[in-house]
């Protein structure tokens, strides 16, 4: 059950990083997003087990990186959200162009960690297709699907919405990563995207509570960020009732 330990305390730990990232600002919470999809792609081909399945190490980053996205859609709004995106698209392609450009240097004779890091960096191109593509179109959906659960329920119950949007957007996710990746080299693309979404659901229930937690915590002692989303709830009223 060492591994089974290992991974709740790796949630625990991505949520932590995500309200101490909410804490210190928007920038912040883009940074993170961006760097745990970055760490999600080095780890894209490590296998692990838990609960005696054969499962990716890579699903906590890609999780702590909906959660953050949520936190800065719920605190800064849409358009920071989108921009989260781009950002962190951005920084996937240049990681995934600057490890090719290492790969490529000639090692020198004292060298010994060129094999280790062709062993690690050198994915393959339908992977590297398929990890971008699932991550910008799952981001994608989060933000509509965030967006329509906020006014579903009418502004209330953010841990409820971020949940909901989480497993939503995983889903996507992981359909589109499987059978981008693996279909027609695997014996079961359903068996992998069942037995992917069920530790996925697990870590989204255990990350959760942290995100309510956030949303309280930082509505009470936060008054200067309150402040600004007052105003800018306000600005956004103001010109919405405004006529053209």
């Amino acid at each position: 059950m060492l591994n089974e330990f290992i991974f709740i305390l790796h949630i625990i730990s991505v949520a932590i990083l995500g309200l101490i990232a909410l804490r210190l600002g928007k920038s912040a919470l883009i940074s993170v997003i961006a760097l745990q999809c970055i760490v999600a792609n080095i780890f894209v081909t490590k296998q692990i087990m838990l609960f005696g399945f054969n499962v990716t190490g890579t699903d906590v980053f890609i999780i702590g990186a909906e959660l953050s996205l949520n936190l800065l859609q719920e605190f800064y709004g849409m358009q920071e959200a989108k921009k989260a995106i781009k950002i962190s698209f951005l920084m996937l392609l240049s990681f995934l162009v600057y490890s090719r450009f290492q790969l490529w240097y000639i090692p020198s004779q004292v060298d010994t960690m060129h094999s280790s890091f062709y062993a690690i960096l050198s994915f393959t191109p339908r992977i590297i297709f398929a990890s971008i593509l699932a991550y910008f179109i799952a981001q994608s959906s989060s933000i509509l699907i965030f967006s329509f659960f906020k006014k579903l329920f009418n502004n209330k119950y953010f841990a409820l919405r971020s949940g909901l949007t989480t497993s939503l957007s995983q889903f996507i996710d992981t359909v589109v990563f499987t059978v981008a990746a693996l279909y027609g080299i695997t014996y079961s693309v359903a068996q992998i995207i069942t037995l992917s979404l069920t530790i996925k659901i697990f870590a989204i229930a255990l990350a959760t509570p942290f995100v309510a937690f956030a949303k309280t915590i930082f509505t009470q002692t936060s008054p200067s960020l309150c402040s600004w989303l007052r105003r800018a709830r306000k600005a956004a009223h103001t010109k919405k009732d405004t006529p053209s």
